[in-house]
């Protein structure tokens, strides 16, 4: 079915290019996906048992499994569904595996959708600058230039997309480290624009984490790479500067303050102090029930009722927000690891770990069709930074951020589809 599946690799690929896009955007990319590869079914059903039946697609299916088990036991059960609804983004990467021959490209078409995004932050940054160009501004909060983004997702997903250019901006020749470096100086500046300051925390760690790799490989060779790293900081750390130098300086001093403020006073009416609140929830909730957590959905209720049962605060002030920024308890910890050992236990922090572990392991392997010396290693690294930046964001239960984690999971499956007539 040669016509059929270059349709079904052109709807892919503007799914991937939508995936940088508003979030709605993104849940309607989806559509046209789905529906080319439910037409196509009869010619490529064979091919999930490869992907489902071993590696990452058995352990995401096990994850599912017992996510919607602890529902069970889950104080919000509504919310738990809804939790449990993220795991739709497991058909995307059911949807991409009959045309997975196709996944370098779907990566780059992935990188130049995010690029266009930095574009719009850009655009905004320009509507608050210049009053003439206004009706470019976006709505949204002082220090946070994030365009059509929400400001953390969008400093989440720009950590995974710089993660796709660092390996070719280090370790690249010619025309693709070219590339490499400008994609990820862009990147870094979309970036800092966000004034998420747990994207910043990651970023900086995946780059450290990029200069080991290359000097690893490389030896001594690798002093190209650690120059290349310099110029790049430097030529970022100099536009940012330029643009929002005073708002990135208030955005760390805001988060010095915060933290102590939360920590000597207890005072967690902050964005800082309430994921410190939050942390310490889901820490107490996984130390109350270590097995099997509290259930899928159940942290914030249970995160109420503890605070509630310590008598640190009433249930009026729980509902109106008046003691210790309770109202800034969110529905998930905003740390994906403290979140899933709060809501699944130690059984789900097993399962989840396992799916990062192998897909981590299985991105080293390379096949024919993963890109060019130098790219091929981007989703790795893009996977990397979807892992470090989790310790500010749970990003497996925001929509975007665990559809860019589905297509970074089936782009570096080792093994490829087998079992069917398209295969």
């Amino acid at each position: 079915d040669p016509f059929g599946r270059a349709i079904h690799a052109l709807i892919a690929a503007g799914f991937a290019l939508c995936l940088a896009t508003p979030n709605s955007v993104v849940e309607i990319a989806a559509g046209p996906l789905f529906a080319v590869a439910l037409i196509r079914t009869p010619r490529h059903i064979g091919t999930w048992r490869s992907l489902l039946g071993r590696g990452v697609g058995l352990l995401v299916l096990a994850w599912f499994a017992w996510a919607a088990l602890a529902l069970l036991w889950s104080g919000d059960r509504g919310l738990g569904l809804s939790e449990l609804g993220q795991f739709r983004w497991v058909l995307v990467m059911l949807a991409l595996w009959p045309v997975i021959e196709t996944r370098a490209m779907l990566v780059r078409v992935f990188a130049i959708g995010a690029a266009l995004g930095v574009g719009v932050q850009v655009a905004d940054l320009v509507g608050r600058s210049i009053p003439a160009f206004d009706f470019l501004a976006w709505d949204r909060k002082p220090g946070r230039v994030s365009g059509w983004w929400d400001p953390v997702v969008g400093g989440s997903l720009l950590v995974a997309v710089l993660g796709l250019h660092l390996p070719a901006a280090i370790t690249g020749r010619g025309w693709v480290r070219g590339i490499g470096i400008a994609g990820a100086a862009w990147t870094a500046l979309g970036i800092a624009l966000t004034g998420t300051r747990g994207a910043w925390l990651a970023a900086i760690g995946l780059v450290a984490l990029a200069l080991l790799w290359a000097a690893w490989i490389a030896g001594r060779r690798a002093l190209v790479p650690i120059m290349i790293a310099a110029v790049l900081a430097i030529i970022v750390a100099a536009a940012a500067s330029l643009t929002i130098g005073s708002q990135l300086g208030a955005r760390a001093e805001a988060a010095q303050s915060e933290i102590s403020r939360a920590i000597e006073e207890r005072d967690f009416n902050s964005d800082t102090g309430a994921r410190l609140l939050m942390a310490w929830k889901a820490g107490e909730a996984f130390a109350d029930h270590p097995l099997h957590g509290v259930g899928t959905g159940g942290y914030m209720a249970w995160a109420y009722e503890d605070l509630e049962r310590q008598d640190i605060v009433t249930r009026a002030q729980i509902d109106d927000g008046s003691a210790l920024g309770v109202r800034y308890i969110h529905p998930h910890a905003h740390n994906a690891l403290l979140h899933v050992a709060a809501t699944q236990g130690l059984i789900g922090l097993l399962l989840a770990g396992s799916v990062m572990g192998v897909a981590m392991r299985s991105s080293t392997r390379h096949v024919p069709g993963d890109g060019l010396p130098g790219e091929r290693d981007g989703v790795t690294f893009a996977l990397l930074g979807l892992l470090l930046v989790s310790a500010f964001d749970a990003v497996h239960i925001n929509a975007q951020t665990g559809a860019v984690l589905a297509l970074l999971l089936v782009c570096r499956s080792p093994h490829r589809p087998a079992g069917g007539p398209a295969a």
